[in-house]
């Protein structure tokens, strides 16, 4: 049987500009984080925010883990799988796991925080 590999530093890194693109398009068009935190107060979408309140649970539905960094390669391709599925179907939002020559020519997220 092989080895299940951790997922990789370029996973994460991939992970955070996938989560920065979608806060800035749901930035763009004007859907905050209402929806899911206070419907009351208009609180715009961030990178933190969506892993905190989108990626995480789903993350810990899906496997039981609660931390990205012990997810296998795997792991990460199926819960964006779903949780691209998800945004297409209810925002009409489709956007990209961003590859490795994408992340080569963003400064921001080459650095990990």
């Amino acid at each position: 049987m092989k080895p299940i590999k951790r997922r990789t530093i370029q996973q994460n890194r991939a992970l955070h500009k996938w989560l920065g693109l979608l806060a800035d398009e749901f930035n763009e068009r004007e859907l905050d984080m209402r929806l899911i935190l206070k419907p009351h107060i208009p609180i715009p979408a961030t990178t933190q925010l969506l892993k905190d309140t989108l990626w995480r649970p789903v993350q810990k539905m899906m496997t039981g883990k609660t931390s990205t960094k012990d997810l296998t390669t795997r792991e990460i391709d199926l819960i964006y799988d779903v949780m691209n599925r998800h945004l297409i179907e209810a925002h009409k939002i489709h956007i990209p796991f961003p590859s490795l020559e994408e992340l080569s020519k963003s400064p921001k997220f080459l650095k990990i925080k």
